[in-house]
């Protein structure tokens, strides 16, 4: 596969893509799949992750992108990654909030800030 602006630009609006409708089902499907306590063990776990600072994240993220460049098993750790980051997402903001609007600025913050774009493109 050649390697292009246009290449990138495609993966990332896939990517994009994906994770908008994963998070919208998450939003509206998910509270039914999962339990609130579940989020919270969840939530807890991404708190526990962020006072590990920027090395403990840097360190996490390098391991998920070294399994992703394993042949074979790359692309479906990445699908795992992408669908299960953009679920949780929307099953969360059902749960704490409750609003589409606040989804859907979770999301623009998400996946067109900096941080967030430097994470999907990795």
């Amino acid at each position: 596969m050649n390697i292009s602006i246009k290449n990138v630009f495609i993966v990332y609006m896939l990517e994009l893509v994906i994770m908008v409708i994963l998070s919208i089902i998450g939003f509206y499907i998910g509270p039914r799949l999962i339990s609130q306590s579940t989020i919270n063990v969840i939530k807890n776990e991404l708190l526990s992750a962020v006072k590990l600072g920027p090395n403990g994240i840097f360190l996490h993220n390098l391991e998920i992108d070294t399994l992703m460049a394993v042949p074979v098993i790359g692309p479906v750790a990445f699908i795992i990654s992408l669908t299960t980051t953009g679920f949780i997402l929307g099953v969360d903001i059902a749960y704490t909030v409750s609003s589409p609007l606040v989804l859907i600025s979770a999301l623009l913050v998400t996946l067109f800030f900096p941080h967030g774009i430097i994470e999907l493109l990795a």
